[in-house]
Protein backbone atom coordinates (compact mmCIF):
# COMPACT_ATOMS: atom_id res chain seq x y z
CA UNK A 1 0.00 0.00 0.00
CA UNK A 2 1.04 3.82 -0.64
CA UNK A 3 1.50 5.92 2.28
CA UNK A 4 -0.71 9.50 2.33
CA UNK A 5 2.86 11.14 2.28
CA UNK A 6 3.56 9.38 -1.36
CA UNK A 7 0.32 9.75 -2.43
CA UNK A 8 0.26 13.73 -1.99
CA UNK A 9 3.93 13.77 -3.40
CA UNK A 10 2.46 12.40 -6.99
CA UNK A 11 -0.21 15.25 -7.03
CA UNK A 12 2.53 17.61 -6.14
CA UNK A 13 4.42 16.29 -9.03
CA UNK A 14 1.72 16.13 -11.44
CA UNK A 15 0.48 19.37 -10.77
CA UNK A 16 3.24 20.94 -11.52
CA UNK A 17 4.11 19.13 -14.42
CA UNK A 18 0.43 20.14 -15.46
CA UNK A 19 1.38 23.39 -14.64
CA UNK A 20 4.67 23.72 -16.74
CA UNK A 21 2.90 21.90 -19.49
CA UNK A 22 0.06 24.73 -19.71
CA UNK A 23 2.74 27.09 -19.89
CA UNK A 24 4.24 25.00 -22.62
CA UNK A 25 0.93 25.08 -24.69
CA UNK A 26 0.53 28.88 -24.23
CA UNK A 27 4.22 29.38 -25.70
CA UNK A 28 3.77 27.26 -29.14
CA UNK A 29 1.24 29.43 -30.63
CA UNK A 30 3.20 32.88 -29.76
CA UNK A 31 6.64 30.57 -31.33
CA UNK A 32 4.77 29.86 -34.46
CA UNK A 33 3.41 33.58 -34.48
CA UNK A 34 6.90 35.08 -33.81
CA UNK A 35 8.50 32.75 -36.97
CA UNK A 36 6.55 34.23 -39.13
CA UNK A 37 7.39 37.40 -37.88
CA UNK A 38 10.74 36.41 -37.95
CA UNK A 39 11.65 38.03 -35.02
CA UNK A 40 15.06 36.26 -34.21
CA UNK A 41 15.38 38.18 -30.55
CA UNK A 42 12.00 36.63 -29.68
CA UNK A 43 12.52 33.26 -31.21
CA UNK A 44 15.74 33.11 -28.78
CA UNK A 45 13.75 34.32 -25.32
CA UNK A 46 11.02 31.61 -26.79
CA UNK A 47 13.24 29.02 -27.03
CA UNK A 48 14.76 29.63 -23.86
CA UNK A 49 11.86 29.45 -22.00
CA UNK A 50 10.85 26.22 -23.73
CA UNK A 51 14.19 24.53 -22.89
CA UNK A 52 13.55 25.59 -19.08
CA UNK A 53 10.39 23.97 -18.90
CA UNK A 54 11.21 20.82 -20.30
CA UNK A 55 14.23 20.47 -17.67
CA UNK A 56 11.67 20.87 -15.38
CA UNK A 57 9.43 18.71 -16.94
CA UNK A 58 12.34 16.25 -17.16
CA UNK A 59 13.87 17.42 -13.36
CA UNK A 60 10.06 16.44 -12.15
CA UNK A 61 9.62 13.10 -14.31
CA UNK A 62 12.88 11.49 -12.43
CA UNK A 63 11.30 12.69 -8.60
CA UNK A 64 8.08 10.48 -9.96
CA UNK A 65 10.86 7.55 -11.06
CA UNK A 66 12.33 7.91 -7.41
CA UNK A 67 8.85 7.54 -5.81
CA UNK A 68 8.19 4.92 -8.33
CA UNK A 69 11.00 3.11 -6.67
CA UNK A 70 10.43 3.41 -3.90
CA UNK A 71 7.02 1.87 -3.97
CA UNK A 72 8.83 -0.82 -5.31
CA UNK A 73 7.25 -0.13 -9.08
CA UNK A 74 9.26 0.05 -12.15
CA UNK A 75 8.73 2.82 -14.37
CA UNK A 76 7.29 1.49 -17.51
CA UNK A 77 3.71 1.28 -19.28
CA UNK A 78 1.23 1.18 -16.45
CA UNK A 79 3.05 2.03 -13.93
CA UNK A 80 0.66 5.21 -12.82
CA UNK A 81 -2.29 3.26 -12.46
CA UNK A 82 -0.83 0.34 -10.58
CA UNK A 83 0.41 3.46 -8.34
CA UNK A 84 -2.51 5.05 -7.99
CA UNK A 85 -4.03 1.18 -7.40
CA UNK A 86 -2.01 0.96 -4.55
CA UNK A 87 -2.96 4.02 -2.76
CA UNK A 88 -6.18 4.71 -0.46
CA UNK A 89 -9.26 5.00 -2.20
CA UNK A 90 -9.93 8.51 -0.88
CA UNK A 91 -7.07 9.74 -2.75
CA UNK A 92 -7.18 7.85 -5.83
CA UNK A 93 -9.64 10.01 -7.64
CA UNK A 94 -7.43 12.87 -6.83
CA UNK A 95 -4.76 11.09 -8.44
CA UNK A 96 -6.63 10.05 -11.50
CA UNK A 97 -7.69 13.51 -12.50
CA UNK A 98 -4.37 14.98 -11.91
CA UNK A 99 -2.96 12.13 -14.31
CA UNK A 100 -5.54 12.36 -16.70
CA UNK A 101 -4.83 16.16 -16.96
CA UNK A 102 -1.19 15.91 -17.33
CA UNK A 103 -1.94 12.76 -20.24
CA UNK A 104 -4.09 15.38 -21.88
CA UNK A 105 -1.63 18.49 -21.60
CA UNK A 106 1.19 15.96 -23.24
CA UNK A 107 -0.72 15.05 -26.01
CA UNK A 108 -1.73 18.39 -26.42
CA UNK A 109 1.76 19.45 -26.55
CA UNK A 110 2.59 16.79 -29.09
CA UNK A 111 0.06 18.56 -31.33
CA UNK A 112 1.32 22.01 -30.59
CA UNK A 113 4.48 21.00 -31.55
CA UNK A 114 3.90 19.40 -34.77
CA UNK A 115 2.42 22.27 -36.09
CA UNK A 116 5.24 24.61 -34.83
CA UNK A 117 7.50 22.27 -36.49
CA UNK A 118 5.53 22.55 -39.56
CA UNK A 119 5.76 26.68 -39.45
CA UNK A 120 9.33 26.92 -38.67
CA UNK A 121 10.22 24.18 -41.11
CA UNK A 122 8.39 26.40 -43.71
CA UNK A 123 10.12 29.54 -42.36
CA UNK A 124 13.69 28.29 -42.39
CA UNK A 125 12.74 27.01 -46.10
CA UNK A 126 12.12 30.33 -47.31
CA UNK A 127 14.83 31.60 -45.70
CA UNK A 128 17.26 29.22 -47.12
CA UNK A 129 15.31 29.77 -50.70
CA UNK A 130 16.03 33.83 -49.87
CA UNK A 131 19.79 33.00 -49.27
CA UNK A 132 20.14 30.94 -52.74
CA UNK A 133 18.48 33.62 -54.56
CA UNK A 134 20.43 36.12 -52.54
CA UNK A 135 23.82 34.51 -53.50
CA UNK A 136 22.95 33.64 -56.98
CA UNK A 137 22.75 29.99 -56.73
CA UNK A 138 19.62 28.17 -57.72
CA UNK A 139 17.51 26.53 -55.47
CA UNK A 140 17.78 22.87 -55.45
CA UNK A 141 14.43 21.44 -53.44
CA UNK A 142 10.96 22.98 -52.28
CA UNK A 143 9.21 21.40 -49.66
CA UNK A 144 5.52 20.57 -51.26
CA UNK A 145 4.20 18.77 -47.82
CA UNK A 146 5.30 17.51 -43.96
CA UNK A 147 5.15 14.16 -42.66
CA UNK A 148 3.15 13.39 -39.28
CA UNK A 149 5.85 15.26 -37.44
CA UNK A 150 6.04 18.19 -39.51
CA UNK A 151 9.27 17.42 -41.14
CA UNK A 152 9.24 18.52 -44.79
CA UNK A 153 9.01 15.90 -47.51
CA UNK A 154 11.17 17.41 -50.39
CA UNK A 155 10.07 16.56 -54.38
CA UNK A 156 13.32 18.44 -56.41
CA UNK A 157 13.09 22.18 -58.13
CA UNK A 158 12.10 25.42 -56.88
CA UNK A 159 13.10 27.26 -53.46
CA UNK A 160 14.23 25.47 -50.37
CA UNK A 161 18.01 24.52 -50.91
CA UNK A 162 17.29 21.10 -49.02
CA UNK A 163 15.42 18.98 -46.94
CA UNK A 164 13.54 21.03 -43.51
CA UNK A 165 14.96 20.10 -40.21
CA UNK A 166 13.53 21.25 -37.34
Amino acid sequence: MINSNQASELATLLTKQKAHTDELLALMPIERETCLKKSADDIADITAKKETLLKQIAELDKSRQALFQQAGLKDEKGAMEKFIAMTDASQQARLNEAWQALKTNLENCQRENIQSGIVINACQMNTRGLINVLQGRPAQESVTGYDRKGKGQSSGGGYGGGSARA
